[in-house]
């Protein structure tokens, strides 16, 4: 989950809606966690989800990004939509969308060429079998303190960005 205490990131999502200006997840002038949120508020939310998670991949169906894996090795980073559709999930509802703006998802790729490479186990968190076998994470270089999770797709035979955490 996003972070509760101390200072938090919370970044501004605003939409028009036919009849008036929303600013998504605020109740009562308050900042609040997407579970909070009352029932109309989360359906706007996922609404808004689901259009940048469109918009991303329209923008990013045909780009890459380089980066490194252990042992200094570089591969190619590809994007999905399904792979931007989980990222999106990630960033606006299981992290309330505290961590990026539309703009920023909009540049997750220059986000991603700018992070670091976290060396970790690869292990999977649960048994799968979309084809998403080995996992690679990336610390955001922007003071988001979040992690970019990109996975080895067997089934594509391409790696992808398929998620965002808080905390590893």
């Amino acid at each position: 989950m996003a972070k509760g205490a101390g200072y938090t990131r919370a970044s501004k999502w605003r939409i028009n809606t036919p009849t008036s200006f929303v600013q998504l997840y605020y109740k009562n002038g308050v900042r609040q966690e997407y579970p909070d949120l009352t029932e109309k508020a989360k359906e706007l939310v996922k609404k808004e989800k689901n259009r940048i998670a469109k918009a991303m991949y329209a923008k990013l169906m045909s780009e890459s990004t380089s980066q490194v894996i252990d042992n200094g090795k570089e591969i190619s980073i590809h994007y999905t939509s399904k792979g931007l559709k989980h990222f999106a999930n990630d960033a606006m509802i299981k992290l309330s969308g505290k961590y990026f703006s539309s703009d920023s998802m909009m540049n997750i790729n220059s986000i991603l060429a700018r992070s670091t490479y976290v060396p970790t186990t690869h292990n999977l968190t649960h048994p799968r079998t979309d084809g998403r076998e080995v996992w690679f994470s990336y610390k955001d270089a922007d003071s988001r303190d979040v992690y970019l999770k990109v996975s080895w797709n067997n089934k594509m035979k391409i790696y992808e960005l398929y998620s965002v955490v808080d905390k590893l």
